[in-house]
């Protein structure tokens, strides 16, 4: 507590910096509003509850800018693959077509586009790419890079990306509008895709940074109309949440109805991924897989098949059932093209696990073995062994590789909720990623839209001032702000532990403004201190002393304090005969340097000036004054008041030490006389700081008596009896005429 500041100011003070604290605090609840965020709430994410990442959510990723659009055939080709894989849900949020409004159902442009300058520099990259590999392939042969024997295998290669190439052309040269019905067709078969449009909208708010933090479930246009966000439309319609009991969203939103997510930990564990070009290259490995199993019948390999589990055939069969569903979408269709790419799959595995290769191969070794077709048919069937046995190994190589892409897109694409969409950081799939994993998750933060923060602000400031009302503006500081960070501490705690937003810097900044605020009001109230303590007793004390007491905080103006104290006149013998010989001009220069050189040698050892008459000083030591500035004073010994004798440490003997030394020191003409006991000491605007009480009265009266026994110091026998090993000399006694009490006097030697 600091001694400046009373009960009564310690109110004061309480109620001027809450009313600050309170006025920072409303004015923040209202810029903070929202709530908005910031990178505090992004510091304190690191330390909250992650939600995990949903297994149900899967993006395609495209290598395409936003501004991009994506071809509806590859779109249709997509719808196509999750179909086959089971997938739940796709979202496009790239723009299909070259119109990328999204305007309507499957906006584009009308007519043929063959001889659009797009599809003229297909062709030439196209045919360049031909060139280019055809080119490379002979000049490698030329080199040696590649053996002769190895020569075909790459032929065969090159084969395959001259017929990719091919497809991608023939897919170019379809006309938009046709290419619009197969999307709206492979939609139909697909079933649950959703493409932004007048009732849904794409996107997000950014904060004031640029970050994505929020995701408004249902916006409301400038014209009043409402647009749902396509992901939670798609995820409502899924089922996967209902409504409230009143209908209305089921999880806690911001003052917008924005859904202000807990994004996961994407460091530890991402979104699962795919890109979009793994759906053509599983559609090119089907396909290119199909033409081999066509060219392979030439070779007679399905001899000891029945001719409607033909691989090649069930292949064609798939594409003719894909075809007709396509044209006229229905379930019965759609179940009938699943359950043949199936059968499919499931006679490709018979007939590579089953012993038609074996059999083949065992016909044309008992050939060659019989030795009846002379050396030339034995070459030839020798060579169609062996090209039936890398027929085998290519078709297995191929196999295995469309496996190997079958497998990875199912265990990918089977039950997902898939996003489309071009990937980066704040982008559109992003923020829909956070979207979808929020809802499908259930793990979201609520922020406080009522008055709790407001409330809980202001009780704990209260608590924070009230705590550092009684103390100093160092230790206000200090003690104030530590509360504070235990204050934000509190607030940072309920988001991490509860997942309840109430912004700290609505606390901090009202806490602040009131630590500032009492921080001021206590410099204020302890300079004011320092001023009237210094107006009051600057003159009576020596400076170094008048600072400890102003740190120590001296007494009140109105107190009369009583304590044991040591009384010593100092009269200067020279100005009585001065007074009459001078004029009073330097009569009175004269005291003034006599009362300037005393106060010098008395304040140094603590004395205070307690009174001052013409040519006499009195000092008190052991004052009220001199005690508190001893207790900040370093080495200062305190006095010892212990009703003893001897007592070397209280005021008496040090204040007659101090005499003693001065005997030899001082002008001669300076008379000194002594007394100690208890005396009341106070303050007045008229006399200044007084002491008063028989020690006073005492030490003037022997003052008086040392021009008569002419010496040039006495003191009481009770100071003799404080210091027995000062010397003394004895010369007389003073009578108390009311009880007729004998007061001896010394003088010391």
């Amino acid at each position: 507590m600091a001694v400046y500041i009373s009960k009564k100011k310690a109110l004061v003070r309480l109620a001027v910096t809450f009313c600050v604290a309170a006025a920072v605090i409303v004015l923040s609840s209202h810029v903070l509003k929202g709530p908005k965020l910031g990178p505090h709430y992004d510091y304190l994410l690191q330390f909250a509850g992650r939600p995990p990442v949903s297994q149900e959510l899967l993006l395609i990723e495209t290598r395409l800018s936003q501004e991009d659009f994506i071809d509806p055939s590859a779109a249709s080709q997509v719808l196509m693959t999750l179909t086959e894989m089971g997938a739940d849900t796709l979202i496009i949020q790239t723009p299909v077509l070259e119109n990328p409004s999204f305007g309507g159902n499957f906006p584009g442009v009308s007519g043929d586009s063959s001889g659009s300058p797009g599809i003229r520099s297909r062709f030439d990259g196209e045919f360049a790419l031909v060139e280019r590999n055809i080119r490379n392939l002979f000049e490698a042969i030329r080199l040696g890079f590649i053996l002769p024997s190895e020569a075909e295998r790459y032929v065969g290669e090159l084969v395959i990306i001259t017929e990719r190439g091919k497809d991608r052309l023939l897919q170019a040269l379809v006309p938009q509008e046709k290419q619009e019905k197969l999307l709206e067709h492979s939609a139909g078969v697909f079933g649950r895709l959703y493409l932004p449009g007048l009732d849904l909208y794409l996107g997000s708010a950014k904060d004031w940074d640029g970050k994505i933090r929020r995701i408004a479930p249902v916006m409301i246009r400038e014209d009043g109309s409402e647009a749902e966000h396509i992901v939670f439309a798609a995820l409502k319609s899924a089922g996967t949440f209902s409504a409230g009991p009143e209908g209305d969203f089921p999880l806690p939103t911001d003052e917008t109805g924005a859904l202000l997510f807990i994004p996961p930990n994407l460091e530890e564990q991402d979104f699962r991924r795919i890109p979009l070009a793994a759906f053509q290259e599983y559609e090119e490995a089907d396909r290119e897989f199909g033409r081999l199993l066509t060219n392979a019948e030439n070779q007679g390999i399905y001899k000891d098949l029945d001719p409607v589990a033909y691989p090649g055939y069930l292949h064609k069969y798939t594409e003719e059932i894909r075809d007709e569903l396509l044209a006229a979408p229905d379930q019965e269709k759609k179940d009938l093209w699943l359950n043949a790419r199936a059968g499919y799959f499931k006679s490709l595995d018979e007939f590579f696990n089953g012993p038609s290769e074996t059999s083949l191969v065992d016909g044309y070794e008992r050939m060659i073995a019989s030795e009846s077709l002379g050396v030339e048919g034995i070459r030839r069937v020798t060579v169609l062994r062996n090209e039936l046995i890398l027929t085998f190994r290519n078709l297995r190589e191929k196999y295995a590789e469309l496996l190997r892409l079958r497998s990875a897109m199912e265990a990918e694409l089977s039950g997902a909720f898939c996003i489309l969409g071009a990937p980066g950081e704040n982008s559109d799939l992003e923020s829909s990623a956070l979207m979808a994993n929020t809802l499908l998750t259930g793990r979201v933060f609520s922020p406080d839209t009522g008055q709790d923060t407001l409330v809980w602000s202001l009780l704990g400031v209260l608590v924070i001032l009230t705590s550092i009302a009684l103390t100093g503006p160092w230790v206000s500081l200090g003690l104030g702000l530590v509360l504070t960070a235990a204050l934000g501490f509190g607030f940072s705690e309920s988001f991490i532990l509860r997942s309840y937003w109430m912004d700290p810097l609505i606390p901090l900044s009202g806490a602040l403004a009131g630590i500032i605020s009492s921080f001021v009001f206590a410099l204020l109230a302890k300079y004011r201190e320092a001023n009237r303590l210094r107006r009051a007793y600057g003159p009576r004390m020596d400076p170094s002393w008048l600072k400890g007491l102003i740190r120590a905080g001296g007494p009140g103006l109105s107190e009369t304090l009583n304590t044991n104290a040591a009384i010593v006149v100092v009269r200067e013998g020279n100005l009585k005969g001065l007074e009459n010989r001078s004029s009073p001009q330097e009569a009175a220069q004269a005291a003034s340097a006599f009362l300037k050189e005393v106060l010098k040698v008395f304040g140094k050892a603590g004395g205070v000036l307690s009174g001052i008459e013409g040519d006499t000083a009195v000092f008190a030591f052991g004052s009220p004054l001199e005690r508190r500035a001893m207790t900040k004073m370093k080495g200062a010994v305190p006095y010892d008041d212990r009703d003893k004798v001897p007592a070397p440490q209280s005021p008496g003997a040090r204040a007659a030490s101090l005499v003693k030394e001065l005997l030899e020191k001082s002008p001669p003409s300076w008379r000194f006389a002594l007394d100690t006991g208890e005396c009341a000491f106070s303050w007045s605007a008229a006399t200044g700081y007084t002491a008063a009480g028989h020690p006073v009265i005492s030490a003037r009266l022997l003052s008086g008596l040392t021009q008569r026994y002419k010496t040039r110091n006495l003191v009481s026998s009770r100071i003799c009896s404080l210091a027995p090993d000062l010397a003394a000399k004895k010369l007389g006694a003073l009578v108390d005429q009311n009880n007729n009490e004998r007061k001896e006097f010394f003088e010391l030697q």
